[in-house]
């Protein structure tokens, strides 16, 4: 055993100072202690035609359209072009996770797998308006005379917001930085926004557009875990592009202009262009992580003994990010991991 022994002094002395590899967090949002708030506007132009939804067999006293002021006969489809629009200012308490590997002696951290839920879960109500432009008609049941050529705004009540998700695309290394003892940690997230309306209980689908997130945060680690204290905002600016399909027959209750008070019930079809989504996401959240229980037990092969069986498997691991050698669970087996096997010693 003595010779067995013989060389770990001078081995614990060539590598005790090799340093602390870079340690792994888990982290979660803490919902209770974070908040958001997101002002959100979106503009999307389509064009078509509408139609009143009169059938002679399965809606025979439906509404009836036909061009011009007079009108002539029969159910008429008739052009239009217009603005579908969205906007409001919200307070959101944001969910999610991800990842942290920091390494202090690198000055570095990379954060990856980050999902982040910006309505937590839930659906948030925004007020929608239509602008629409069509050519002079006439409706029968109601009946009412639309003169066109010019924009008419038609409030639409409030439409559901059903999801707004920033999923990361790509790992991030942030810059980690100690001044007076606090470490903070800054970067730039990329990652992909998904973005999902619900209007006139039409699912218009998810949005999926790029999205840069700026990190600038305050990292706090102790024997217990670590906490992440994130300010950040999320410019939304973006282009939407048109929808590959257009959609058809979509009901609408369009309200009478001569006289008010009643509505013509048409049937809508049209494409989509290239809208806008404009707007600041702006965050305050609090990250925690626990650091994982570590039995620190230096019985290697687990026979009840701490013995040069056990020093055998550490040397050979010598070295290694984590493993059954890596005694004090800090992802590296090295001569930290060799002082607590040798403190252990079977008498």
């Amino acid at each position: 055993m003595r010779s067995s022994l013989f060389f770990v002094p001078a081995c614990l002395a060539l590598t005790f100072g090799c340093g602390v590899h870079a340690q792994s967090y888990d982290f979660s949002i803490d919902q209770e202690a974070s908040s958001s708030e997101l002002n959100f506007s979106l503009s999307v132009p389509f064009s078509g035609s509408l139609i009143g939804n009169y059938d002679a067999d399965k809606n025979p006293e439906g509404t009836q359209t036909r061009s011009g002021i007079f009108g002539g006969s029969g159910n008429q489809a008739i052009p239009y072009s217009a603005t579908f629009g969205i906007s409001g200012s919200n307070q959101t308490v944001p969910l999610g996770d991800f990842s942290l590997d920091v390494d202090r002696p690198a000055g570095s951290a990379v954060m990856s797998g980050l999902l982040l839920d910006i309505l937590g879960g839930q659906t948030e109500q925004l007020d929608a308006t239509m602008t629409i432009n069509y050519e002079t008609f006439r409706s029968i049941d109601p009946d009412s005379i639309y003169f066109g050529g010019f924009d008419i705004p038609i409030p639409l009540g409030s439409v559901d917001l059903l999801l707004m998700n920033l999923t990361q695309t790509e790992d991030a290394t942030l810059l980690l930085t100690v001044e007076d003892g606090a470490t903070t940690l800054t970067g730039v997230v990329i990652g992909e926004l998904m973005v999902q309306v619900m209007v006139l209980e039409q699912d218009l689908g998810v949005f999926t557009l790029p999205a840069l997130f700026p990190i600038q945060a305050g990292l706090v680690e102790n024997e217990n875990g670590a906490e992440l204290l994130v300010q950040s905002s999320l410019d939304l600016s973006q282009t939407i592009p048109a929808a590959d399909v257009p959609f058809e027959n979509l009901a609408f209750e369009l309200p009478t202009i001569i006289p008010p008070g009643e509505f013509a019930s048409v049937l809508v079809s049209g494409s989509t262009e290239e809208g806008v989504i404009s707007g600041l996401f702006s965050l305050a959240m609090i990250a925690d992580a626990d650091n994982p229980a570590c039995p620190e037990d230096p019985d290697l092969n687990g026979d009840g003994l701490v013995d040069g069986m056990d020093l055998t498997i550490l040397l050979g691991d010598w070295g290694a990010p984590g493993g059954p050698a890596d005694i004090n669970c800090d992802d590296l087996v090295n001569g930290f991991d060799l002082s607590l096997l040798l403190s252990s010693w079977s008498v």
